[in-house]
């Protein structure tokens, strides 16, 4: 009877260590979606009520246009960090190059498929930076490509979160000088996270670099 008593604890612990197990799952999740929905918040309000937004008429700007989080875009990527070179020169909206510090490669797995994505950085920044397009361009998203901040990595691991990825500044104002993304970082899938387009009617007239 004690054997069986302590076997049937023993079910017990296991399902129970399974349900708490996905209930923090869950609960990290909405934890998750929570965060990002009032990071978007904030960054709608700067466009609405900051000096320094975008948009030159904020009349009728209600919020900018997101895709839902989704987890699946949040990818644990391993740093191949490349030596100190020249500057590695980007083409911009304008025609001009601006100068960067090739700071290394984010290399990860999508779709069982060995991805590379080019970091870059300038001095004095806190970030990294990295623009990329995807197969959204010219449909859902910016023909132009996307933005990330990557937070500086502190080992050979980095959080690639696309959820975040946000429009160039020039999408909303055509004076904006804005990075094209290098061929590096083409990725021939659909990103469906981060900023769409912009809902307002001006957009900038930059072709996409797919």
């Amino acid at each position: 009877m004690k054997v069986k008593h302590l076997f049937f604890i023993g079910i017990v612990l296991v399902v129970l260590l399974v349900f708490f197990q996905d209930f923090i799952g869950r609960k990290s999740k909405d934890d998750y979606s929570a965060d990002l929905k009032k990071a978007r918040a904030k960054r709608d309000e700067f466009f609405k009520n900051d000096k320094k937004s975008p948009l030159k008429d904020k009349t009728g700007f209600v919020a900018l246009n997101y895709y839902e989080p989704n987890e699946q875009f949040r990818i644990k990527a391993t740093v191949e960090f490349l030596p100190k070179s020249a500057p590695f020169a980007i083409a911009t909206t304008s025609g001009e190059a601006q100068n960067y510090e090739k700071f290394g490669y984010a290399v990860f797995m999508y779709q069982n498929i060995q991805r590379k994505l080019l970091l870059l950085k300038k001095t004095g920044d806190k970030s990294l930076f990295l623009p990329f397009a995807d197969l959204t361009n010219n449909q859902t998203t910016y023909g132009g490509g996307r933005y990330l901040d990557v937070e500086m990595p502190r080992t050979d691991e980095v959080l690639i979160d696309f959820n975040l990825a946000f429009n160039p500044f020039c999408v909303y104002d055509d004076s904006f000088v804005c990075p094209i993304p290098p061929k590096e970082n083409y990725l021939d899938f659909l990103v469906e996270a981060g900023e769409k387009v912009a809902p307002s009617p001006k957009r900038s007239n930059t072709k996409s670099p797919l």
